[in-house]
């Protein structure tokens, strides 16, 4: 029982970051609260990642970047390179 629940600080980090984005299951929810519960690190990394995508979202709303598809395709044949 307690193996389907503990999970590493690699997978708990890549949940947060999943959270961020998307929904997480239920099962997920759970193992990452218990480890959030248990572990200082992967907590301050929360913190840390939910200020980071606060910032770059405000930064981004105050100074919104248009692309255009020329340099789109130049930055996406650079890393095909």
């Amino acid at each position: 029982m307690t193996k389907r629940i503990k999970i590493s600080c690699k997978k708990a980090t890549l949940l947060i970051l999943k959270k961020e984005q998307h929904a997480i299951s239920f099962k997920e929810n759970i193992q990452l609260f218990i480890h959030l519960l248990i572990c200082d690190f992967c907590s301050i990394f929360k913190k840390q990642s939910k200020l980071i995508n606060e910032k770059m979202t405000d930064i981004h709303t105050q100074h919104p970047v248009n692309v255009t598809e020329t340099f789109k395709q130049k930055i996406l044949s650079s890393i095909t390179e």
